[in-house]
C-alpha cells in the first residue's frame, strides 16, 4: 500500500510540466478568460498539435497558423483602406 502511494506521488511529480511551461500555460488560461472568443483558435491550435511531438513540426504548425491569421488581417486591412478611400473621395 505504501509502495503504491509513493509510486502514485512519483507519477504525479513526473507528469508536472517545467515551471516555465506551467507559468506560460497559466498566462494562456488568463488570456483566454479575458478574451473568450480566442478559445476557438486555441482549440484549433491544440487539435493540430496533439498529434505532433516533433518540436520543429510543432513550430511549423504554429507559424502556419500565425501566417494564416496574418493574411486574414491583411485582407481586412485592405478592405478597410478601400472603404476609407471611397469615403474620403465622396466627401
Amino acid at each position: 500500500m505504501i509502495f503504491n502511494l509513493k509510486r502514485s506521488h512519483k507519477n504525479r511529480v513526473q507528469s508536472r510540466e517545467n515551471p516555465e511551461i506551467e507559468a506560460l500555460i497559466s498566462q494562456r488560461e488568463s488570456l483566454l478568460q479575458e478574451y473568450p472568443h480566442l478559445r476557438e483558435l486555441q482549440g484549433e491550435i491544440d487539435s493540430m498539435l496533439t498529434t505532433t511531438l516533433d518540436p520543429l513540426k510543432r513550430s511549423e504548425i504554429i507559424f502556419m497558423l500565425i501566417s494564416d491569421k496574418l493574411n486574414e488581417l491583411v485582407d481586412v486591412y485592405r478592405d478597410l483602406s478601400e472603404l476609407t478611400m471611397q469615403t474620403f473621395v465622396q466627401q
